[in-house]
């Protein structure tokens, strides 16, 4: 979580800086989101090659922002301004 956090920090400061967002579905088949920063917009990566019950690809698009969605519940991550219509934004909930 910190790593996200520094992520989100440098973006705002307009620097280049990578990380990788790693979770797991039902049956623990890991989904890999690597993101990376030019200083401007960021390209997520979102990779379910390894998911043994999932599509098996590998998407890209460019994104504006990173915004927080904070309610008592959890705390999602979410992408916004992608070129993808249909690309998932969710990097992370908590």
């Amino acid at each position: 979580m910190d790593e996200l956090e520094a992520f989100m920090a440098n973006m705002e400061e307009g620097e280049e800086d990578p990380v990788r967002v790693v979770t797991y579905t039902t049956e623990g088949d890991p989904i890999l989101l690597e993101l990376t920063c030019d200083g401007e917009r960021s390209e997520a990566t979102f990779d379910s090659t390894r998911d043994a019950y999932g599509t098996g690809s590998v998407e890209t698009t460019t994104c504006d922002s990173i915004v927080v969605n904070e309610t008592t519940e959890f705390t999602e991550y979410v992408l916004e301004g992608c070129e993808t219509a249909n690309f998932d934004t969710t990097v992370f909930v908590q």
